[in-house]
């Protein structure tokens, strides 16, 4: 796992180890150089401030030659032979001097506290005490040196004064989606699996026309919804009719059908009737001449 390229949890952009050599820093060693200080003061030599000196001077350089070495050469080191024009190369130069020089006097009182009864006279620097505060200024004074440097490079956003780019957030890819033509005719949307590489404006584009143009043919190409028929229509029965003589729901009798009488012969011409009356006549005359 490299851990230079893995990303803090600082939320700052930072590396990994950055982040921890900035806790470190700010919740270790710097209340340890205090604490020191206070041991001293109250000339609480052994073993306190022997065993709080050295637990700083070694942390120290651990830090020193595992992260900030190691950044400083791949970042402002690069940059060396066109000059020191920015801010953000200048901050960690001056860290750098100041810090290797609180370090190298450092172990030497460090050396000085477990070797003394050992050492030559000419190793023994008088007047330790100035050499004791002055470790204690170089050390605070690298240490917020070290927390401008980490402002600069990690949050303060870009400008002329500075000239650090900010951190580039890591782009959250989220699930394209494109709709998928089901037989019943209706567009149901169907989740791709995003790709492996970081979209870019150019694939976030080419996406939307795909997506636009799958939409479009979905649409076009979409079948009616199938006709559900009608309710079939009840078939009429017609109505039974009562015979007659029968009573109806109401109490009422169904009248009887009245067959009509055919229309009576036309009476004879009048020829006829005189036809008739003639006949009639001369029977009568044959009458009276008979009786007669």
């Amino acid at each position: 796992m490299d851990v230079w390229n893995q990303t803090g949890f600082l939320g700052t952009g930072a590396p990994l180890l950055s982040d921890l050599n900035l806790l470190a820093y700010i919740l270790i060693l710097v209340p340890l150089m205090l604490v020191g200080f206070y041991f001293a003061r109250r000339k609480m030599f052994e073993p306190y401030h022997k065993f709080t000196m050295t637990t700083i001077t070694l942390v120290n350089w651990g830090l020193i030659l595992f992260i900030m070495a190691v950044r400083y050469g791949s970042t402002v080191a690069q940059e060396m032979p066109g000059g020191i024009t920015k801010i953000a190369d200048l901050l960690p130069t001056i860290h750098l001097i100041t810090g290797g020089l609180a370090q190298i006097v450092a172990t030497y009182l460090v050396i000085r506290m477990w070797f003394e009864d050992v050492l030559p006279e000419w190793m023994k620097v008088k007047r330790i005490k100035r050499y004791m505060r002055f470790t204690l200024a170089m050390w605070i004074t690298t240490a917020v040196l070290g927390i401008v440097t980490y402002f600069i490079w990690y949050v303060i956003p870009e400008s002329p004064l500075t000239g650090v780019n900010p951190p580039a957030a890591t782009p959250e890819v989220t699930p394209d989606f494109t709709p998928e033509v089901v037989p019943n005719g209706t567009a149901e949307v169907a989740p791709i699996t995003p790709p492996d590489a970081a979209p870019t404006m150019n694939a976030d584009a080419a996406t939307i026309n795909a997506i636009v143009e799958a939409t479009v043919n979905a649409m076009l190409t979409m079948e009616a919804p199938p006709v559900t028929p009608s309710a079939a229509t009840p078939e009429v029965q017609p109505a039974a009719t009562p015979e007659v003589g029968a009573f109806t729901t109401d109490g009422l009798q169904v009248a009887q059908t009245i067959e009509l009488a055919p229309d009576p012969e036309p009476d004879p011409e009048p020829e006829d009737r005189d036809d008739d009356n003639s006949g009639s006549g001369s029977g009568n005359s044959g009458s009276g001449s008979s009786g007669g």
